[in-house]
């Protein structure tokens, strides 16, 4: 059975497989004895055994073996996996990385990323790993995922060739899972399957007027927007995007987010489709969705922002409780336009 062909986009990384194609890359940090030390692996000294290794991954064996590529410049500069652990419903995962991209945060970014993956895809929330004692700032990463400290025990090479007391650490990891029922709506993240709706939502000649940027030409266009929507679940960073679907008829009508602007401070969005505007949806949404959003991303100010032709927009944002602080010209998205501004206090 061949590998899995998983690949996951973080801020600075790209975590894909690996093939027998990178071991000159693998080679700069395996056959680097200071990286080795720490690791399972005693240090390579034959490239023909990291070949023999980067072939057996690309064979699945249980675990999801990623290669962690820079996007700045492309190159593969660690690798990482992550996958069932001996304990009964834990999963474990490592990483390791070139000498020279120690102490960036690199593994911090791509540990959390193949945790949020077993999360999404395989709904696993008991995970654990361990580092060789001497290896402090290993542990560091760890604690940052959420792990605890559980206690010692050991670690010997593959080879036999040495024994070194380690440190366990364990975390129960449950995803924050958005859902919010009002008397007509439920607010909830989105899924793949909702690119039909999203795509067809978003061509109203409204969205087109008032909100350009977020027209999805094609029903590809949707679910690519959705995967990276899907991608930010799980995090406090945002844009923070849930689908909006009536009751009664459980259809799809549009979306409420909250979206980081400039300074720490975020800003409300919303959506409802054409059909659907009139009837009070969109502040009802917004009204549900405040105070939820809002406690756990952990602010207290949500700012409102839009054209000062769109009117319905502005009935919203002050049936919501926004008080406008300023009217006049100022930039919305590609340009500069007579905008109104609110703030929403918590």
């Amino acid at each position: 059975m061949r590998a899995h062909n998983y690949e996951i986009k973080t801020e600075r990384l790209l975590l894909r497989p690996m093939t027998v194609e990178d071991a000159d890359a693998v080679w700069k940090w395996v056959s680097d004895e200071r990286v080795a030390r720490y690791m399972v692996y005693p240090t390579y000294t034959d490239m023909k055994k990291l070949i023999e290794w980067l072939s057996s991954i690309e064979e699945f064996n249980g675990e999801y073996h990623f290669g962690f590529v820079r996007l700045s410049d492309g190159e593969l500069i660690g690798s990482g996996s992550i996958g069932p652990h001996r304990k009964a419903g834990f999963w474990s995962f490592g990483y390791n990385f070139r000498y020279d991209c120690w102490g960036m945060g690199y593994a911090t970014e791509a540990a959390k990323a193949m945790i949020k993956f077993a999360q999404d895809h395989f709904g696993i929330t008991h995970f654990c790993s361990s580092h060789v004692e001497p290896n402090v700032a290993s542990g560091h990463v760890m604690e940052k995922c959420g792990l605890h400290f559980v206690g010692y025990g050991v670690c010997e090479k593959l080879d036999g060739s040495c024994r070194m007391r380690s440190k366990e650490f364990e975390g129960v990891l449950r995803r924050h899972n958005m859902r919010i029922e009002t008397e007509r709506l439920i607010i909830t993240e989105m899924t793949m399957d909702m690119a039909q709706d999203v795509h067809l939502n978003s061509l109203d000649e409204d969205v087109r007027r008032f909100v350009p940027d977020e027209v999805f030409e094609t029903i590809e266009d949707a679910r690519e927007t959705i995967e990276f929507i899907m991608s930010q679940y799980g995090s406090k960073e945002g844009p923070l995007i849930y689908a909006v679907i009536t009751k009664d008829a459980d259809k799809n009508i549009g979306y409420v987010q909250l979206v980081p602007v400039d300074d720490g401070k975020w800003e409300i969005g919303y959506h409802v489709a054409k059909a659907y505007t009139g009837n009070g949806y969109a502040t009802e949404a917004v009204k549900a969705f405040l105070p939820v959003i809002t406690e756990y991303v952990g602010i207290t100010e949500v700012y409102g922002i839009r054209l000062l032709e769109n009117v319905a927009s502005g009935r919203v944002l002050d049936k919501c409780g926004f008080e406008t602080f300023f009217t006049g010209e100022g930039p919305y998205h590609d340009g500069v336009f007579e905008i109104s501004k609110g703030v929403w206090k918590k």
